[in-house]
């Protein structure tokens, strides 16, 4: 017979800033994962051989899609090595959540999110790269996040059981719970070693360098407080009214 289909990859998105680096590294922890970090397979095939996307999907036949997504694992396999998983932490695929379920009816999606305010206040700080037009101002950072909101909800009610939504901040709280349940739902075993996710070798080329070689802290896990009085537009379009400083500080 013909040789086994690779898994596919355990996909890691969300907004930026929400905590995909971390749930990477203690994935990373495992000896059955290797990190891959944030490929850009994705993106390049929804820009070339699916453009334009998403038409281009419904003139697309089942055998296609299978040679596309053998292009995907080919990929990603060489990346691989020798472990049984690959990790793909790009943020923005969670725009194409209905691309992997296609391609990849049995992947795993791990759907990382953190208080909104904190977030938006992250993005906000952090001056990503200018093409994320939204992240240079509170409000328009809040319209993106209802927006993504959104589009959650949809993949969610598609898609509910291969989606993880991992708490960040319930994570800094209490790692152990949190690292069990994500194991759990990628079928891995338990290995103490992800508890060890600050110590974790090998480059993060992400904005979270800083964070991630540190061993976990929450002060990251309700900064909003002390910003409360400029948040306003933020809050605003996230839909919520503007909080008082007592509110804040009782939170």
């Amino acid at each position: 017979g013909g040789t086994a289909m690779a898994p596919p990859p355990i996909f890691v998105c969300g907004m930026f800033r929400s905590g995909s680096t971390l749930v990477e590294q203690v994935l990373a922890g495992h000896s059955q994962v290797r990190a891959g970090g944030e490929l850009g397979l994705l993106p390049t095939l929804v820009q070339t051989r699916l453009a334009p996307y998403p038409a281009r999907m419904a003139q697309l036949g089942a055998a296609d899609l299978a040679a596309i997504g053998q292009q995907y694992l080919a990929a990603a396999s060489a990346l691989r090595g020798d472990a049984a998983r690959i990790t793909d932490k790009r943020p923005d695929n969670y725009l194409h959540i209905g691309l992997i379920k296609t391609l990849f009816p049995d992947a795993k999606i791990v759907h990382t999110r953190r208080h909104p305010l904190d977030n938006g206040l992250s993005i906000y700080f952090l001056h990503l790269d200018p093409q994320l037009g939204y992240a240079l101002d509170l409000a328009d950072i809040g319209h993106h996040y209802r927006e993504y909101q959104r589009l959650m909800a949809h993949w969610r009610s598609i898609y509910a059981d291969d989606i993880l939504d991992f708490d960040y901040d319930a994570f800094v709280r209490d790692p152990r719970p949190a690292v069990q349940r994500l194991l759990q739902f990628c079928g891995l075993p338990w290995e103490e070693g992800c508890m060890a996710f600050e110590r974790v070798p090998g480059p993060v080329r992400t904005a979270s360098v800083w964070q991630v070689r540190q061993p976990l802290y929450g002060h990251a896990s309700g900064r909003w407080r002390h910003y409360t009085e400029h948040l306003d537009p933020l809050r605003q379009a996230l839909g919520g009214s503007p909080v008082s400083a007592a509110d804040a500080a009782s939170r």
